[in-house]
């Protein structure tokens, strides 16, 4: 019976202890839980990007006519930028519309739109450049409507794309704008595709061309340059201003080609997200 008392007397006293040790663990795992997010957060820049886009088109489908179709318009985007530690993640998504003529004053109505997902890795940390190498998966959609062109008024390119991207920037002083800012350059090369293509020159029979293609018969590159700066000083908010030219190549066949390039201007703001 002594003994009994005893051992219960000694877990009474222990138990504070034991309960207070595991509080303590407790509360170190999630205060270095807390500090390991706060270092996180620390080295992570986030924000969210809104734009106006002003354009310049031109179009030659071959399997329609051997017209060159040229042409303003304009569009919106949005997206979201990421930084962390090496790390660079972009999402971009954007569309508009191209009011396009010929030189015979055939008009056509273009309707565009692009996604896209960058994961780049930083090689060079700087200063004063830095360098990212990694890919990209991106999606392009393009309607041409010609009304004059009765029952071949419809056609239009929807490509899927997998390739090798590559960004630079760099610390630059804007004397006329902003005393601190950032040049960038970024370009992406598909190395792999999905097209889909209506089949010509009748694009209402419902019938397409689906291909996967590898680099060689399918040309399509994109590059932007661009600089971006501070709202105004002790804001990190950004403004960018940015031009971007396109470029789309596709064979249908060894006689009949699809070319499209396009000249983009963007002003946008970046919002930061932390």
């Amino acid at each position: 019976m002594r003994s009994l008392f005893l051992c219960g007397l000694l877990v009474l006293i222990s138990a504070p202890a034991v309960l207070a040790q595991s509080t303590t663990d407790s509360l170190s795992k999630r205060a270095l839980r807390q500090l390991t997010r706060q270092d996180r957060l620390d080295q992570t820049d986030s924000y969210f990007v809104i734009e106006a886009l002003g354009t310049f088109h031109h179009a030659q489908d071959q399997a329609l006519s051997q017209q060159i179709y040229r042409g303003w318009g304009g569009g919106v985007g949005f997206g979201s930028v990421r930084w962390r530690d090496v790390h660079y993640h972009e999402f971009q998504a954007r569309g508009g519309y191209n009011y396009l003529r010929s030189a015979a004053y055939t008009r056509t109505h273009d309707f565009w739109g692009n996604f896209s997902y960058r994961y780049l890795r930083q090689l060079r940390p700087g200063p004063p450049w830095r360098l990212w190498i990694g890919g990209q998966v991106d999606f392009m959609s393009r309607v041409r409507y010609t009304p004059a062109l009765g029952n071949s008024n419809l056609h239009w390119e929807i490509v899927g794309s997998l390739g090798a991207a590559a960004r630079v920037q760099r610390s630059i002083r804007l004397p006329l704008i902003r005393p601190e800012g950032q040049f960038y350059g970024h370009v992406h090369l598909p190395l792999l595709a999905y097209v889909n293509r209506p089949a010509a020159p009748i694009s209402i029979s419902g019938e397409t061309r689906e291909r996967v293609s590898p680099i060689g018969r399918l040309r399509k590159v994109d590059m932007e340059f661009g600089v971006f700066f501070p709202v105004r000083r002790g804001i990190t908010n950004f403004y960018r201003l940015s031009y971007r030219w396109d470029l789309f190549r596709w064979r249908d066949n060894d006689y009949q080609r699809v070319i499209t390039g396009q000249h983009l201007l963007s002003f946008g703001l970046l919002v930061n997200m932390i």
